[in-house]
């Protein structure tokens, strides 16, 4: 890739990037604890709860100040034009078997393949472990597989941070108020209007907490035993239990 069309593409993200955490400063006070662990080097996989459509939105937006981050995401939302763009340009990974437990063992592979490539390239992984938003609050990844087919395949050099993010259930792109997942375009038009009656700059905001950690050793540890041990150990920390 050329140095010049390189450049452009960085300074289009990172523009995109600073007007989007704008906005999403409007709604949300966001603070991370251990943001260190954004800034180093290694190549990172990041496993995170998943309580709310918006908050990949927070995650990416974020990381983004720091370095590139590719989210393993649903390829429903690749399809809508402004969208496909922007997860072309990112490197995200689109899969379709996750929500519902797919078994597809050669999918599994080519997403396997995916992410360890993009790390190889020092390009971040956002994965949800459990491939779906919460249906409580609490995170449930029972016997899903992405989690331990990918942190198994890991170079020793790859660190693992999980994500707990907290203060998002209960917002309309939860699942808390219909116990089904919103619609991301139906989300956004009643969250502009939202907006709009509060003239933008005067809403409310919802404090949001990302909490980091390194947990290289403990996930590959239980890696070394079977999927449920590690799927058990990510549930507790997701859901803060010891």
């Amino acid at each position: 890739m050329e140095t010049k069309p390189l450049i452009t593409k960085i300074m289009t993200l990172l523009i995109i990037g600073i007007l989007y955490r704008f906005l999403l400063s409007l709604r949300y006070s966001i603070t991370f604890k251990n943001p260190d662990l954004l800034a180093s080097g290694k190549p990172t996989l990041f496993l995170s709860n998943h309580l709310a459509l918006v908050d990949p939105q927070i995650l990416v937006s974020h990381m983004y100040r720091y370095r590139p981050v590719a989210p393993v995401i649903t390829d429903e939302y690749t399809k809508i034009p402004g969208l496909r763009w922007f997860f072309k340009r990112i490197h995200a990974i689109p899969v379709s078997n996750l929500e519902n437990g797919s078994r597809d063992t050669e999918v599994m592979n080519k997403i396997k393949k995916r992410v360890i490539n993009n790390l190889n390239k020092g390009i971040n992984i956002l994965l949800y472990p459990s491939g779906r938003l919460s249906d409580s609050g609490s995170e449930s990844i029972g016997n899903k597989r992405s989690a331990y087919e990918i942190v198994c395949s890991l170079s020793p050099e790859v660190r693992i941070v999980g994500v707990r993010i907290s203060g998002l259930w209960g917002s309309r792109f939860s699942k808390a108020r219909t116990g089904k997942t919103p619609s991301l375009l139906n989300a956004y038009s009643r969250s502009f209007l939202f907006a709009l009656s509060h003239l933008f700059f005067f809403m409310p905001h919802r404090n949001v907490l990302v909490e980091l950690n390194d947990i290289t050793d403990d996930a590959k540890k239980y890696c070394s035993d079977n999927r449920q041990e590690l799927n058990r150990y990510l549930e507790n920390y997701f859901n803060n239990k010891s």
